[in-house]
């Protein structure tokens, strides 16, 4: 629909941070669920109502997140264009008309829930900080009005599912944070890219993988050259600086079937799927050219730096990963045996 509103209306003063606690609970525009859905029915049932209709009142207008009974279907919308949903039902912890044909907001009662509702009464859906949200309604085709037990029961399950949807944001907020403490668990801090940890574990599946599948896999080890010099005539923090943009430059490198990784120090991995040796010598190689083109920074400081590669390919002796990990290491080493800043196959 439309981001603009058909016609005026009143806003509750709190509406900015009504509207945040609104969308904190991610349930606009949701799918069905079936525990909502249940205490939709159930208020109908306890009202002896023959519909009922949870709404939750967006900044322009009202979503059905969950319906029940004829002529009500969920997750339709409505736009807020009169005061029904705000002024007479979201200031009022309780609202009822008992019958539309002599109340004077009969026409907007039919206008938001259909031309044969007569009667209908809702209790406010209220989050834990106070701000009213929507409302658990119950509605009829004829005039009546509910008893003093029925409205009890009505602001109760409204309670529910203010609990429901603090549970769900709840859950999902978890959700976030164990995805986050599982990042920071794998992740290098200064690199970005995986530790040393992950990394393993990543190559034993990938290793997995490449015999199951019968393909190829290499893996590229480099090692910054002059490491300690680095450090001893520009500081650590050069040497920080160095490896983070090692690390940025890795990133835009690594297809989804492949690893990198920060092993130990200065010494950083590729692991990369569906390649022969070949294929890693010349992406070692492409690194190599590319790295060394770079210009680091730290402070007033402009540095120039570069890698030495050991390339190794998966073979059949290679029965651990740590087999490949010291024949790619051994391939490193001759590389800066030989003079440094160049890429050396495992024989």
């Amino acid at each position: 629909m439309s981001g603009s509103r058909s016609a005026a209306f009143h806003s509750p003063r709190d509406e900015t941070a009504r509207l945040e606690a609104l969308r904190r609970y991610g349930v606009l525009d949701s799918g069905p669920e079936e525990a909502l859905d249940q205490l939709v029915r159930f208020a109908a049932e306890v009202c002896a109502s023959p519909a009922a209709r949870l709404d939750l009142v967006d900044e322009d207008r009202v979503w059905i997140k969950a319906a029940w009974g004829r002529g009500q279907l969920a997750g339709l919308e409505i736009p807020r264009d009169s005061d029904f949903f705000t002024r007479a039902v979201l200031e009022q912890p309780f609202f009822e008309i008992w019958d539309a044909d002599a109340d004077p907001m009969g026409v907007a009662l039919r206008a938001s829930f259909g031309a044969s509702v007569r009667a209908y009464a809702s209790a406010v859906l209220e989050t834990p900080e106070g701000h009213r949200i929507g409302t658990l309604g119950v509605l009829d085709t004829e005039a009546r009005r509910l008893s003093k037990r029925q409205k009890e029961s009505l602001g109760h399950l409204a309670g529910q599912v203010i609990a429901l949807l603090e549970l769900r944001r709840v859950r999902g907020e978890l959700e976030v944070a164990l995805r986050e403490v599982d990042r920071l668990a794998t992740m290098d801090a200064l690199t970005g890219l995986l530790n040393r940890r992950a990394c393993i574990r990543r190559l034993v599946e990938e290793i997995k993988r490449a015999r199951r599948y019968h393909q190829p896999l290499a893996v590229v080890v480099m090692d910054l050259d002059h490491a300690q010099a680095i450090n001893e005539q520009f500081g650590h923090a050069m040497g920080d600086a160095i490896l983070r943009n090692l690390g940025r430059l890795l990133r835009t490198r690594v297809r989804s079937v492949d690893a990198a990784a920060r092993m130990d120090g200065e010494e950083l991995i590729l692991v990369l799927g569906n390649t022969d040796l070949e294929g890693a010598r010349t992406a070692a190689e492409n690194l190599r050219v590319d790295f060394s083109a770079l210009e680091h920074r730290e402070g007033r400081t402009v540095h120039e730096a570069t890698l030495s590669f050991g390339v190794a390919q998966l073979i059949e002796a290679d029965d651990r990963c740590e087999i490949l990990l010291r024949r790619a290491g051994a391939a490193l080493r001759r590389a800066k045996a030989e003079g440094r800043n160049r890429v050396v196959a495992a024989t």
